[in-house]
């Protein structure tokens, strides 16, 4: 099924719909996937585990339960087990919101609509909505409303959003990084040099550095937790050199992406420097992923953004499109 899900995009494509109506049918198999998707996703039982310890008729014993989970969250679930709806009935709600706000995404931000869905697909579905449930709402509900051509809020606005977003996962924070960046002159030559120091960065042991260093300070004996992840370095392996194609990709076209007057540049640079803290962060590689993440889904938009330059050059277009596919 998730093989023949790849092709709903790449079908539709050619044919002679509206934008909506393929943003639409792309949009119905994703929500199709997620509603039936029993035991798919590497977090589908531990959510399942949670779900059922939330109370299910007191609201008050909802703040004092799995204090290591967000209230909002807690809430979230408590509507459901006050009203007696098993955990798959969840599941089904949390997926229709989440690819509502998907759709409308896409929607507002790109022409392109089938071939953003192939690389939302592709590289963001079956981790940020059908595994990390949390971080997944956060991420889909934070992109509709902070990296949106058709508006933009205002800083308090954003605020306050970024507090309620945090009510569901903590992840929600890191969404002030790439505010805050927005306010940032880049430049081409900029991202160059702060990719640069991420590869640089990524060559330093900080685990073994950091596993040292605690243990002359028994106040953060916390850190001991993550310590076992602390060895990843370098920018040599799989992950790491597809993440370079992927800047070098943007960053080879960034003065032709930044004149389309159909993508914000803020879209251009916060995927750049989203990818640049991913190596920055590297000797973590939880905490690079689940930063980084919230400036490179941007690729939604603009890697069929680069395959649209080519449009007029048809051996060009052909051999991309072929690359863009297999990728």
């Amino acid at each position: 099924m998730y093989y023949l899900l790849f092709f709903v995009p790449i079908l539709l494509h050619p044919l002679k719909l509206t934008k909506r109506i393929k943003g639409l049918l792309n949009a119905f198999a994703l929500l199709a996937m997620a509603i039936f998707r029993f035991g798919s996703g590497t977090d589908y039982f531990s959510y399942s585990y949670v779900y059922y310890l939330v109370s299910d008729h007191s609201i008050f014993k909802v703040f004092s339960q799995l204090k290591d989970k967000e209230i909002g969250f807690k809430l979230f679930m408590f509507i459901f087990r006050f009203l007696g709806l098993n955990y798959e009935v969840f599941v089904a709600v949390a997926a229709i919101v989440m690819v509502y706000f998907v759709y409308r995404w896409i929607d507002d931000n790109t022409d392109e609509v089938s071939y953003s869905y192939l690389v939302y697909y592709s590289m963001f579905y079956l981790v940020w909505m059908l595994s990390s449930l949390r971080q997944g709402m956060v991420l889909t509900l934070g992109c509709y409303f902070f990296f949106n051509r058709k508006f933009e809020l205002r800083w308090l606005t954003q605020l306050l959003l970024i507090l309620l977003l945090s009510t569901l996962h903590y992840t929600a924070f890191f969404f002030v990084i790439f505010i805050l960046l927005q306010r940032v002159n880049f430049s081409k030559k900029i991202n160059l040099g702060l990719f640069a120091g991420g590869l640089v960065m990524s060559l330093i042991p900080i685990g073994s550095i950091l596993s040292e260093f605690v243990k002359y300070l028994p106040s953060l004996s916390k850190l001991t937790y993550y310590l076992p992840q602390l060895s990843s370095y370098g920018f040599w392996d799989v992950k790491s050199l597809a993440r370079i194609v992927l800047f070098a990709a943007v960053w080879v076209h960034y003065e032709r992406l930044k004149k389309r007057t159909d993508l914000p540049d803020r879209f251009v640079d916060a995927y750049l420097v989203g990818l640049s803290l991913y190596f920055y962060l590297r000797f973590n590689e939880l905490i690079a992923s689940r930063m980084a993440i919230f400036g490179f889904i941007l690729a939604v938009f603009l890697l069929p953004a680069i395959l649209k330059l080519y449009q007029g050059k048809k051996t060009l277009f052909v051999a991309g499109t072929a690359a863009f596919v297999l990728f």
